[in-house]
């Protein structure tokens, strides 16, 4: 039995691509973007949140930065044992990580990361301000190994921990100095 022929498949759209390219060529040029007048409701705006939804940010912000505090706190003391991730706040605060993540970046343009380590670094310069334990004892209290704990504070600080406490030592002597002159 002899197969018919079949058609190419570009030749059932010729036809229609045909009438769409002369189409295009008796239109008219299309205006410059600069000069076209848009309308109000087209061009770019601030999004607007809801008032409830605002304040739902706020509050999850809030707990969350108490939560750390919290918790660094307990690791100080004693009372826990590793350091907790991000998801393990969001765990605490019975909400999902990701909408903990993007809850924080969205209320306060930086991720919940970064008051994480900024609180950890904080916590990190007062123990070695007060020089009664070693840079070792301060990694460990803070679920970190000392070589570790002196990458994680160099590049936050551009100082190892040890530099950091010698430069704080020397800025107090040269405080007691400068009050005993005056």
């Amino acid at each position: 039995m002899p197969m018919a022929a079949r058609p190419h498949p570009e030749a059932a759209c010729a036809h229609s691509s045909r009438a769409i390219n002369t189409a295009i060529v008796k239109s008219k040029p299309l205006p410059r973007l600069n000069s076209i007048k848009l309308p109000y409701f087209w061009l770019p705006m601030e999004p607007k949140v809801p008032k409830q939804i605002f304040a739902r940010q706020q509050e999850i912000t809030a707990s969350f930065l108490n939560e750390i505090d919290k918790h660094l706190l307990d690791l100080v003391e004693g009372r826990a044992e590793k350091m907790f991730e991000i998801r393990d706040l969001a765990e605490v605060l019975h909400i999902h990580p990701t909408h903990l993540s993007n809850t924080i970046k969205l209320a306060t343009g930086k991720a919940p990361c970064f008051f994480f380590e900024d609180k950890i670094l904080t916590l990190a310069k007062a123990m070695l301000e007060k020089n009664d334990t070693s840079i070792a004892q301060v990694a460990t209290t803070l679920t970190y190994d000392p070589s570790n704990f002196t990458k994680f504070f160099k590049t936050f600080t551009q100082l190892t921990p040890k530099q950091y406490r010698e430069q704080h030592l020397a800025r107090l002597a040269a405080e007691k100095t400068e009050a005993v002159t005056i």
